[in-house]
């Protein structure tokens, strides 16, 4: 699975970490490219994954949540 995900004009791109505790991290980034304008909202989702793959999953997940509360 890719780390950057095209959605509704907007791009969310996983920063997601291996956490010293074990588990993989839920951060990540919702950009949206405007003329002369990069507007960036960084997140973190609560909890963490026991895979990359899984906490990729969260982190889309989240991000979508996002951008359509957004244009709600």
């Amino acid at each position: 699975m890719t780390d950057k995900f095209h959605y509704r004009g907007f791009v969310i791109r996983a920063r997601t970490g291996a956490s010293p505790e074990g588990g993989w991290t839920h951060d990540g980034l919702v950009e949206q490219n405007r003329p002369y304008i990069v507007d960036e909202h960084t997140f973190s989702a609560p909890g963490k994954s026991a895979t990359r793959e899984e906490a990729l999953k969260v982190i889309l997940a989240h991000g979508k949540q996002l951008i359509d509360d957004l244009l709600a």
